[in-house]
């Protein structure tokens, strides 16, 4: 039986397309009255692969060694290899089970005559070599409109390119990826922005694109989607996030790379540092909902609290996370989730606490100073990105000179980039919070109406939103029969705000403020004492609060 193999690189032309060579194939057989059978490896795949990365030869090599096939025929020598490994891997094959072997309408080739074995080892190293120098000036040629600003192939979400392939910003597309920074910085995690999207019907690349099909596999998998079906996904927000381009940096095999930036550069770090905050905000509809949900961190071993409820409330709790596996259990105590949501309410909202945190922080706050501060961490910023810009004009300059070769200053010139991007991330901070003092005013304003604006009786969802906008984490430790809470805030003010720190007796009876001795009493029990014998039991928890935690 006759084997007829055919394969289509990226780079042959339309000549070498699969349909001529399948036709010139089966003309070939039915001249010389051969039975046939078709082993096509498919369009794309290059000759310079391996063995193991060229599946349909490997089968054709596999049917030579069992006798089922005895003649092949390919279009010519350049079909089978451009890599002399894959060469004589075939060769030899061919040479131990006796099989003729035809190249295009050539008469058959003897492997065992020492001619024509050294003919073809010349071609295919010659093919092999042809290769090589035609790789090089690809990525050469790719490397160089790189550093144009030139563009190939499939842009990311955001970007097209010009009439002359130069990448530029899609406006209508960057309009998106801005709504997805913004929302994860807002606190929605992934799978919830995808969800959002998919409602409201904003098309995907590949919705664009429309036609054809995405091949996938998972776990042995093959999946096929219609390329006008694909939906947006957690994993597609999240590449986006994390994709370096969108504050202005390609990073490619050859190197790093300008682009216009949709985001600004401390922007999009910002957001990526908070990405994983968003971890639990899913947006997942669960059957009971918990107010501190992704807020909570134990203060032994730093995982996460996680609310476990019952209808009964016989399981009523937050839990540290390491008590699902019984080898990891860190110890520390699970802690009511009545008494504390409604604590955290009454406390930060009903009491209005954090419009006093918020209004003693803009009148201890000096502005001028502030200011004064700023600027000058501002003007020895950019004096260091003076420096550094010298720094990279002069490893060019003498990469230019020297006899040495480019690669040599490459890792040199990589470092001071990236402390280039760090000194940019640093000033662009410093000039917000130069905006922010400037506006001061405004921004006082604006804080203080927030909050004063938070209704106390509002629904669940509502307190939850409430809460999960202004503190930033929840900090819990418990010992010697004493919860300690640490509450760290959240609010548009650029300087952290001071953290604050509460006691509980294990039996729930009274919640207690360490630095303003603020007491409130949460049991029936406590709400009976009189003021004297609440400081009392205050007392005794201060007494012990050293044995219990030290902040």
């Amino acid at each position: 039986m006759l084997g007829i193999y055919t394969r289509l690189s990226k780079e042959d032309e339309e000549s070498n397309s699969i349909s001529n060579q399948s036709r010139e194939g089966f003309s070939f057989a039915t001249k010389n009255n051969f039975d046939y059978k078709v082993y096509d490896e498919g369009e794309g795949i290059s000759g310079t692969l391996d063995i193991e990365n060229r599946p349909v030869l490997t089968n054709l090599i596999t049917d030579v060694n069992n006798g089922t096939i005895k003649q092949i025929w390919m279009r010519n020598q350049n079909r089978l290899d451009r890599n002399s490994l894959t060469f004589f891997i075939f060769i030899d094959a061919v040479k131990k089970n006796n099989v003729d072997v035809y190249f295009g309408d050539n008469d058959k080739l003897d492997f065992n005559d020492p001619a024509t074995l050294l003919q073809s080892s010349i071609l295919s190293s010659l093919n092999a070599y042809q290769a090589g120098l035609q790789s090089k000036a690809t990525k050469k040629a790719l490397k160089d409109n790189a550093k144009e600003g030139k563009t190939h192939g499939i842009n990311p979400y955001g970007y097209t390119k010009d009439s002359n392939s130069y990448i530029i910003i899609e406006g209508e597309e960057a309009e998106v990826v801005k709504r997805i920074f913004k929302m994860s910085l807002e606190g929605k995690g992934t799978n919830k922005i995808a969800e959002i999207f998919n409602s409201e019907g904003i098309p995907t690349r590949y919705n664009k694109i429309g036609k054809g099909t995405l091949t996938t596999k998972n776990f042995g998998k093959v999946k096929i989607t219609k390329k006008k079906d694909i939906k947006w996904s957690g994993n597609t927000i999240r590449s986006v996030i994390k994709n370096t381009i969108y504050k202005g940096e390609r990073h490619l095999k050859s190197g790093v790379y300008k682009a216009p930036n949709i985001v600004e550069p401390h922007y999009w770090q910002r957001v990526n540092d908070n990405l994983k905050n968003n971890a639990n905000n899913s947006g997942k509809v669960v059957n009971h909902k918990y107010m501190l949900k992704g807020i909570m961190t134990c203060g032994i071993c730093g995982r996460n609290y996680y609310g476990r409820t019952r209808v009964n409330k016989k399981d009523n709790y937050y839990m540290c996370s390491s008590k699902r596996y019984k080898t990891e259990n860190c110890g520390n105590r699970s802690i009511n989730i009545n008494v504390l949501e409604n604590f955290i309410w009454q406390r930060f909202f009903v009491d209005k606490e954090l419009l006093k945190i918020t209004e003693a922080y803009f009148k201890d706050t000096d502005s001028e100073s502030k200011l004064t501060q700023i600027r000058a961490d501002i003007k020895l910023i950019n004096k260091e990105l003076i420096e550094n810009d010298r720094m990279r004009k002069k490893a060019r300059k003498l990469a230019l000179l020297s006899d040495v070769d480019d690669d040599e200053f490459a890792s040199e010139i990589k470092q001071l980039k990236i402390n280039k991007n760090d000194l940019d991330i640093k000033l662009r901070r410093l000039l917000d919070d130069e905006n922010y003092y400037i506006n001061i005013d405004l921004n006082k304003e604006k804080e203080v109406k927030d909050l004063n604006e938070i209704y106390t009786e509002v629904l669940f969802n509502q307190k939850r939103e409430v809460i999960q906008k202004y503190i930033k984490d929840i900090i819990v430790y418990y010992k010697n029969g004493l919860y300690a809470l640490k509450f760290r805030y959240k609010f548009n003010i650029t300087p952290e705000v001071d953290d604050e720190a509460y006691l509980i007796d294990r039996n729930y009876n009274v919640m207690f403020e360490l630095c303003k001795k603020y007491i409130l009493p949460l049991s029936d029990k406590a709400k009976k004492m009189s003021e004297k014998e609440l400081i009392a039991y205050a007392d005794n928890l201060w007494n012990d609060f050293d044995k219990a935690i030290d902040y």
